[in-house]
């Protein structure tokens, strides 16, 4: 008789050498409350534009092979309705919490422990049509020009990239007089002393960084300019306004290419 799939035995989380990246332990100690503090109207709202955007990404590429940079809990795992496509997701966070409440819901994932500037050696032989990351995930790990030249090295020629960042100029950042490249950051409704750093870009700066790795048809999306200022239902609203009239004030950037060249370590 066979295992019913519910009993099947979980995968097990390949872990590889973490980088010089520090924030494992800020991300684990969230773990467990983390979906908690996104079940907001806010936050649905921001997830429904999420799913937009991540299936016109899949849409579009040439390829179901899909890499997700700081999964975290498996949000776009969900959006994207991988467990019931023909997407062949392979998920990596620096957080093994993370992964262990994705692994919860989802025993059938194939994820990763280790940070976005650390996808090799193990990756390496591995090549993926896109490579994601969401909700600001890119601005985390440490070395952002070292994960821009791994994710060359797995991704395919032709293949799509798609990275969020925090946005160096956006409406909270601006409200806050906070002009610095690295900030100490907290996730939604986190209230505790303790943060990460934080990476934040400009578009120009994606851009010009994304050029040098030789992708082609680079371009910036701005999102959420009341993210982290005015989060209620009542401003979802104002926010699609907003988005339409300042978008460049927006709490996130995402940069997206396509891989043009063979990438090179």
């Amino acid at each position: 008789m066979s295992t019913p799939s519910c009993f099947a035995r979980q995968k097990e989380i390949s872990r590889l050498p973490r980088s010089t990246d520090t924030s494992a332990a800020y991300w684990d100690q969230l773990a467990p409350q983390y979906e908690s503090l996104y079940q907001s109207a806010w936050s649905r709202f921001e997830d429904s534009e999420l799913r937009i955007q991540l299936q016109r990404i899949v849409a579009s590429a040439n390829g179901p092979r899909l890499l997700d940079i700081g999964c975290g809990t498996g949000l776009a795992y969900e959006l994207l309705g991988v467990k019931n496509s023909a997407i062949e997701y392979v998920g990596v966070d620096i957080s093994v919490g993370m992964l262990g409440e994705f692994r919860r819901k989802h025993p059938e994932v194939d994820v990763v422990e280790t940070a976005g500037d650390s996808l090799l050696p193990s990756l390496k032989h591995r090549q993926f049509d896109i490579v994601i990351a969401t909700n600001v995930a890119a601005s985390f790990p440490s070395n952002t020009d070292n994960m821009l030249r791994q994710i060359s090295s797995v991704l395919c020629v032709g293949g799509i990239v798609s990275l969020s960042f925090l946005n160096r100029y956006s409406l909270r950042r601006r409200l806050r007089g906070e002009r610095d490249l690295i900030e100490q950051y907290r996730t939604r409704g986190h209230r505790e002393q303790t943060y990460v750093n934080a990476r934040c870009y400009s578009a120009s700066e994606l851009v010009s960084a994304l050029n040098q790795q030789e992708f082609e048809n680079v371009k910036c999306r701005f999102s959420s300019v009341l993210g982290g200022v005015w989060e209620s239902r009542a401003s979802v609203e104002v926010e699609r306004v907003a988005s339409r009239i300042v978008p460049f004030l927006g709490h996130a950037v995402t940069v997206s290419g396509r891989k043009a060249t063979e990438g090179v370590i």
